[in-house]
């Protein structure tokens, strides 16, 4: 992730652009952050939201 970016920017981003329920954002940030039970699982944004990469990237 970039220098600087917060968790609640992340989990913010993931609530409004994705329409998440804050524990599921914040589960979300916990797996892309590492700091999560490592599982596999894909994840498909649709293409009309913003690019992951130009939040965390």
């Amino acid at each position: 992730m970039k220098k600087g970016i917060k968790a609640t920017q992340i989990v913010n981003w993931l609530k409004e652009d994705f329409e998440l329920g804050h524990g599921h954002a914040t589960a979300m940030y916990a797996y892309i952050s590492g700091k999560g039970v490592n599982i596999n699982c894909v994840i498909v944004f649709p293409l009309n939201q913003r690019p992951f990469n130009t939040v965390i990237g």
